[in-house]
């Protein structure tokens, strides 16, 4: 079941245009067509962004010693304890990359009172939906945030791109 469910996805992405690509060394996976690429894998916590609009789809890697979270445990804490103003997130069905099981998380939040994005903006009412993968004492997180208006549209290029997610 799991194996076809990950060829469905695959099978999914090669029809909606996406691209191999591998970033650094560090992970591969089928990139959506038609999203800019914005690389900042050199930072101490290397991140890697295609947008789309108002679209973000993004991987970031926190290896051991990383400046902010020390594991996936601390990371998942952060989160859980909601951005600025958000809703916390809620637990999604776990989903198949090409290295395995990920855990999935859905979250709501107003951008104009987000942690990241300071107050000041108009409030736009976003969705996000990310995922962790934990390998050798690394883990990626791969997200994908969007206008909720927009959301379905972002979160299928998030799924494809997911179920494609390889890391060495």
């Amino acid at each position: 079941m799991r194996r076809a469910l990950l060829a469905a996805l695959l099978a999914l992405a090669a029809q909606a245009g996406a691209a191999p690509r591998a970033v650094h060394g560090d992970f591969s996976w089928e990139e959506p067509k038609g999203w800019i690429a914005r690389d900042a894998w050199v930072s101490a916590v290397p991140s890697y962004t295609l947008l789309d609009g108002d679209a973000t789809l993004s991987v970031t890697l926190y290896r051991a010693g990383n400046p902010l979270f020390a594991d996936a445990k601390a990371y998942r804490a952060h989160r859980l304890a909601a951005r600025g103003g958000g809703r916390k997130p809620k637990r999604s069905e776990d989903a198949a990359t090409a290295s395995g099981r990920a855990e999935v998380w859905d979250q709501d939040y107003d951008e104009s009172v987000s942690a990241v994005h300071g107050k000041g903006k108009p409030a736009a009412a976003m969705r996000e939906r990310f995922a962790i993968l934990e390998r050798g004492g690394k883990f990626w997180v791969v997200s994908v945030k969007a206008p909720r208006h927009a959301f379905d549209a972002a979160k299928k290029a998030f799924s494809a791109a997911l179920a494609s997610f390889r890391v060495p």
